[in-house]
């Protein structure tokens, strides 16, 4: 100890300590760097209980790992994804730390939307299951799920060696352009030009059943907005993450979503209208009305190329109610559905010869 020319004491430092003190700044500098800072303190106590984060304010980084990682195992979340892979291993060593273990390679610039949409989809598939289909079982049919299958299909319903291919659509906001395709926005549905062909040749009998709600998926995004806890988290971390396993943490996601909430979701769909077209009527729209696909009209101008084209469908004269195909199936079965898929009809074609 020494008096500096003040007369206060002056406390000396070893070398070996101020060496240690610059080594300690420069880990936590490079520390700092290495992530993406995020407003708040990156050191959080973790609380006995989740907190109630709502899903339309929560951010992940701001979130410790360890309560990510409990969120992960309340939903049911294996660690396939790699996000929960790293996010476990993490949480290991740094239970309390915030902004860690989430993979900056794996996040994305925009929200996830086909990851959002996952969740308007199951409410169409469920919808179309239990108000359409299943009613029908009095009748002597069968369902067969085949969604996992990732075919042309989402369910066969059957009746003896009767078979009928079903996909179900959703339209669940409007298309602002459907002027350019000759229909008014409250008469348009889409459907994907490129899986019509390949459905239609590998299922001629295909029908598609489509819910048409063009305010469902507001309906549905203010829903997740309100989610709490680990549904909140979960709910952000696949918004805005990707990577290896994703689709399957989805798909776990969405199954914990509607095993808890189904009755609240499948409420949302009260004013949802089911209609049906087959696929070969839609091949035939596009065949003779190719303006109702701008991407191969002479309409389409140059803008950019999407890489599976919607074909425009008008929901009133195109596409038939629900309660009129099951109608028929209760009369006819299903080969007096078949009989109007397949009708046909003599018409003059030109055929120049020069």
């Amino acid at each position: 100890m020494e008096l500096d020319g003040a007369g206060r004491v002056r406390l000396q430092r070893s070398p070996r300590r101020v060496v240690a003190s610059r080594e300690l700044l420069a880990r936590a500098a490079a520390l700092r760097r290495s992530r993406v800072l995020f407003r708040g303190r990156a050191e959080q106590p973790y609380p006995e209980r989740p907190r109630a984060y709502l899903s339309n304010e929560v951010d992940p980084r701001a979130v410790t790992s360890l309560e990510l990682v409990r969120a992960l195992d309340e939903l049911g979340i294996g660690s396939e994804w790699v996000v929960a892979e790293q996010l476990r291993a993490y949480a290991k060593l740094h239970p309390k730390v915030a902004d860690f273990g989430l993979p900056a390679g794996q996040r994305l610039s925009v929200p996830n939307r086909a990851f959002r949409n996952l969740i308007v989809g199951t409410i169409a598939e469920q919808l179309v299951l239990k108000s359409c289909l299943e009613p029908l079982r009095a009748e002597g049919f069968e369902i067969e799920d085949t969604r996992l299958k990732g075919d042309f299909t989402d369910y066969i319903l059957t009746r003896g060696k009767e078979r009928l291919p079903i996909n179900v659509k959703v339209a669940s906001t409007l298309y602002r352009n459907a002027a350019d395709v000759g229909l008014s926005p409250t008469d348009c549905i889409p459907i994907s030009t490129y899986k019509v062909i390949g459905a239609c040749e590998k299922e001629p009998d295909l029908i598609y059943v489509d819910v048409v709600d063009y305010q469902l998926r507001y309906r549905v995004d203010a829903f997740a907005q309100m989610l709490t806890g680990a549904e909140a988290l979960g709910w952000a971390l696949l918004s805005w993450y990707g990577g290896r396993g994703s689709k399957k943490a989805q798909d776990e996601f969405v199954a914990a979503l509607f095993k808890k909430h189904g009755g609240e979701l499948m409420a949302l769909t009260r004013n949802s209208d089911i209609r049906v077209v087959s696929g070969q009527r839609v091949r035939q729209i596009f065949n003779e009305m190719p303006e109702r696909c701008p991407a191969f009209s002479s309409k389409g101008g140059g803008g950019p190329m999407m890489s599976d084209p919607p074909v425009h469908i008008s929901v009133a004269r195109e596409t038939t109610s629900w309660s009129s195909v099951d109608r028929v199936l209760r009369q006819k079965g299903i080969a007096g559905l078949l009989s109007m898929i397949h009708r046909k009809r003599s018409v003059e074609v030109r055929r120049p010869e020069l």
